[in-house]
């Protein structure tokens, strides 16, 4: 399984963790949302993990002669790091 694989099953998962906490409180079972968010925060977690590994191509800046991360656009100075010192993004080198 790839990674991008399995964010969209932590995806699916969270949904129906969302779905469930929804329901619960229509319901009032307070325990039942409490469980599911629970489940949601750890699910929430493994998918924010997973998607700094799936590397990401960089953002080239022209004017500055420099790239940087496409997610927090920290700038990127070291030509052989394999993530972002800033976000931890995984960082796709390729075509650039």
């Amino acid at each position: 399984m790839s990674n991008k694989e399995a964010v969209k099953i932590l995806k699916k998962k969270l949904d129906t963790c969302t779905r469930a906490t929804e329901q619960a409180l229509k319901k009032k079972d307070y325990k039942a949302v409490e469980k599911s968010m629970r489940i949601a925060f750890v699910f929430m977690k493994a998918h924010n993990a997973l998607k700094k590994q799936i590397p990401q191509k960089l953002v080239i800046l022209a004017d500055k002669n420099a790239c940087s991360c496409s997610v927090c656009g920290n700038i990127i100075n070291d030509c052989l790091a394999s993530y972002c010192s800033k976000c931890g993004q995984r960082i796709d080198w390729e075509e650039t």
